[in-house]
């Protein structure tokens, strides 16, 4: 387990604070065992750094207009903080098989907090992952998924945090950050809504290379150690702010840019996010 305190990090395997002995949960614990998590800390220059590391990890191994590579790695560095959001971002990938969506997925789940790539949940564990872990949850191939209405409702009500469900007088959410990975487009406009489309299309470029690859493997772990050192450094100060131009856009459009920007908020300039909305 990580403490950060006064600008520092330590490594415990219990903390006791306040009265109360926290430790964490054992990697075999069922969904946790899959989450994948940083296993270091280190310095990161700056915001724009990161960005510009996760822009480059992911243009190495899918094909994308470049506005679309800002957009993922901005919503990459929002899973960090999404616990400090009103509003969770979406991403809907949309393309034929071949197009590079599972790739695409793979490498985002290298880089965003807490990442749990699936092919199938039920509700039940649906639920219960979010409200445990609050995890990224990416979703491959959405469409073929049994019980598609029901997991579609789960994810309209997962972008923000005062929607519940009541099972067995419990209550779970599903709020978090997602990917969810489509053929077509779901004739689900209130879900859509919700998303920023990312259109994928099979290339031909031999330069790509596999998310799987030690080079891949290693820079996203440096990734995932400065992020971690990034969300301590500012959980505590991020806030959604305004984007220029954003008056214009629907309320739920807007909420949707503002927490995608809000880790840099007015620090650095870039449109691509409003240029996709």
């Amino acid at each position: 387990m990580a403490v950060w305190k006064d600008g520092e990090v330590r490594f415990v395997d219990r903390l006791e604070q306040d009265g109360q002995v926290f430790v964490p949960l054992a990697r075999t614990n069922g969904a946790l065992g899959r989450l994948r998590l940083p296993n270091a800390v280190l310095p990161c220059e700056s915001v724009q750094a990161l960005l510009h590391g996760l822009e480059s990890l992911i243009s190495q191994c899918v094909a994308l207009e470049e506005k679309y590579i800002q957009v993922l790695a901005d919503f990459a560095l929002s899973t960090w903080i999404v616990d400090r959001l009103p509003v969770a971002p979406y991403l809907s990938v949309v393309g034929l098989p071949q197009s590079g969506k599972t790739t695409l997925l793979r490498v985002l789940s290298l880089v965003c907090r807490r990442s749990l790539l699936i092919a199938d949940i039920t509700s039940a564990s649906f639920y219960q992952a979010c409200a445990r872990f609050l995890p990224t949850i990416l979703i491959d191939e959405t469409g073929s998924i049994r019980s598609n209405r029901t997991l579609r409702h789960m994810l309209r009500s997962g972008t923000t945090r005062d929607v519940v469900v009541l099972r067995r007088n419990q209550t779970f959410h599903s709020y978090g950050a997602k990917v969810i990975s489509w053929l077509e487009s779901p004739d689900d406009s209130a879900l859509n809504s919700r998303c920023v489309p990312i259109p994928m299309f099979e290339s031909k470029s031999t330069a790509l290379v596999r998310a799987d690859e030690p080079k891949v493997q290693n820079m996203a772990a440096e990734l995932r150690a400065q992020l971690l050192r990034f969300r301590f450094e500012n959980f505590k100060t991020i806030q959604p702010a305004p984007v220029t131009g954003d008056e214009v856009l629907r309320p739920r459009t807007r909420d949707l840019l503002r927490s995608l920007t809000a880790a840099y908020a007015k620090d650095v300039e870039r449109s691509s996010v409003c240029e996709i909305l």
